[in-house]
C-alpha cells in the first residue's frame, strides 16, 4: 500500500496490486505541492522524522494495521481532500 501526507492531512492510501502509482502521485504532487510526503505503508525507513506528513503516516500506519487484525472499525485521521 502507498499512503500519502501533505500539511493538512492524509491525501492517499491505495493499493499497489492495480498499477498506475506513478501517476497517483504526479497528480497528488500538482495538487499538494512540495509538501507532500509519499510513502509504502508496511516498509517504511523514516518513522521518527518528526515531519509532520510522517505523524500522520505514521498514524495512517498504524490504523490500518488495527483495522486489519480486526481491532477497528473506524479511523480518526485528518484528510486532506483538496482538489478530488
Amino acid at each position: 500500500m502507498l499512503g500519502g501526507a501533505s500539511d493538512s492531512g492524509i491525501c492517499l492510501c491505495e493499493f499497489t496490486d492495480r498499477g498506475g502509482e506513478e501517476n497517483i502521485i504526479a497528480r497528488l504532487g500538482e495538487r499538494h505541492g512540495p509538501g507532500m510526503k509519499v510513502l509504502g505503508l508496511g516498509d517504511r525507513d523514516d518513522a521518527g522524522d518528526g515531519s509532520p506528513q510522517t505523524t500522520r503516516l505514521d498514524a495512517l500506519e498504524n490504523q490500518l494495521r488495527e483495522y486489519f487484525a480486526g481491532a477497528r472499525r473506524t479511523f480518526d485521521l485528518p484528510l486532506s481532500l483538496i482538489h478530488i
